[in-house]
């Protein structure tokens, strides 16, 4: 007993929204493979297709609406598809340390475990917080993509994956990140946000028993392809510095265009190594396995007022910054209760570019200089494709 609640030993979570549950399962079926001990939760941003939820993972799935955040409609209103699903990671966590686990690790949906993750969870018994950092090595000033300095906006650690053992340390961290990403999870890449990731480039410093896993074997993206070579070993097994992969990260992976996978960075071409064409066939085999019920199609449940009017970025931004016009609003998808919600929002439009920095420079029409707007926004395109940021849902 801990805290007065029983112990359990080891569980994984993932977040997903509706149209990425293939995704998911995937991910879940590669968890079960290499950790049959371990429990595997799926946290749904939004109600999944009905009966598509595989039989082993029924008991162990549960929707985001359940874990008690407040103002559970503006929080959800407030964030696209993909800013809602990094900022439900901490209370996922969360929910798992009050079911009793002793070591949580949240992986994000596209991922593959390819081996055991011996190395965390050894880590684990020592530490209460495990971190994998985006560089282990200097890139070269070649200006190739991704650059050292994408980094510096998109946070030093990859939060696809973050490791923790249930202790007063990482209870203080949870807690402190929730507050945080109750409203700071957005992109703003000038502004220097990066959802719920830029904030772990804090937690060295604020927490202690931090620790920095320096393996490349772990949480591989496309971000260390350029860091250490590729091969296979004498078992047939992906390898990267020679050592097998355990735990590699497909970061905006789009089964439609498998392999268009490498176009986040041009450091590493995706056709000249055999290990990333086998790495990524695979992994489409998988995801087109589990998509039997066409799940992409399916769009994610909040991007859309309940009369299907789609949801604008503005709208979000208004309900995030507690614009005074919509403070009484408790859920701003409902235009039924709110009359005249749509002509309210309508009126904020076209003040809204001043309030993210982002939005000035994409809609900015009286910069000095023509080429010092395209620079900037050149720029802002780089770092997108460095961190692998897309529309849909994560």
């Amino acid at each position: 007993m801990k805290d007065g609640i029983e112990m359990k030993h080891r569980a994984f979570v993932t977040i997903a929204t509706r149209n990425y549950s293939h995704f998911a399962f995937a991910l879940a079926e590669s968890v079960q493979r290499y950790h049959p001990e371990a429990d595997f939760f799926i946290c749904f941003a939004d109600a999944p297709k009905k009966d598509s939820i595989p039989e082993s993972l029924k008991n162990n799935s549960f929707l985001a609406s359940e874990l008690g955040i407040e103002e559970w409609k503006r929080f959800v209103f407030q964030y696209t598809p993909f800013e809602l699903s990094c900022a439900l990671k901490p209370f996922a966590m969360k929910h798992l340390c009050d079911l009793g686990y002793d070591e949580i690790v949240f992986l994000d949906a596209d991922m593959r475990v390819l081996s055991p993750l011996s190395v965390v969870f050894s880590r684990l018994e020592t530490s209460s917080i495990v971190l994998t950092p985006h560089l282990i090595k200097p890139y070269p000033d070649d200006g190739g993509r991704p650059d050292e300095d994408a980094f510096l906006t998109a946070g030093t650690f990859n939060a696809g994956f973050i490791a923790i053992h249930r202790d007063s340390v990482s209870q203080e961290f949870l807690t402190w990140w929730m507050r945080r990403l109750r409203r700071e999870c957005y992109v703003d890449f000038s502004g220097g946000v990066f959802v719920d990731q830029k904030w772990l480039s804090l937690v060295p410093g604020l927490f202690e028993n931090v620790l920095v896993l320096r393996d490349p074997t772990v949480n591989t993206g496309h971000w260390t392809l350029p860091q250490f070579p590729l091969s296979f070993d004498e078992q047939g097994r992906a390898c990267i510095d020679h050592r097998p992969i355990s735990l590699f990260h497909f970061s905006s992976f789009n089964p439609q265009s498998p392999f268009q996978f490498d176009h986040d960075q041009d450091r590493t071409a995706l056709r000249k190594e055999p290990v990333l064409v086998s790495l990524v066939a695979e992994y489409h085999e998988a995801i087109s396995r589990y998509n039997t019920a066409r799940f992409h199609e399916l769009g994610c449940e909040y991007d859309r007022l309940i009369d299907g009017t789609v949801v604008r970025p503005e709208w979000r931004e208004a309900i995030r910054r507690r614009h005074p016009l919509f403070v009484s609003v408790e859920d701003p998808f409902n235009v039924d209760s709110n009359p005249g919600l749509q002509m309210k929002f309508a009126s904020i439009e076209s003040s809204a570019r001043k309030w993210r920095k982002d939005w000035r420079f994409k809609g900015a029409t009286n910069l000095r200089g023509e080429k010092k707007l395209k620079k900037m926004e050149r720029r802002i395109k780089a770092i997108l494709h460095a961190v692998g940021l897309r529309k849909k849902a994560a």
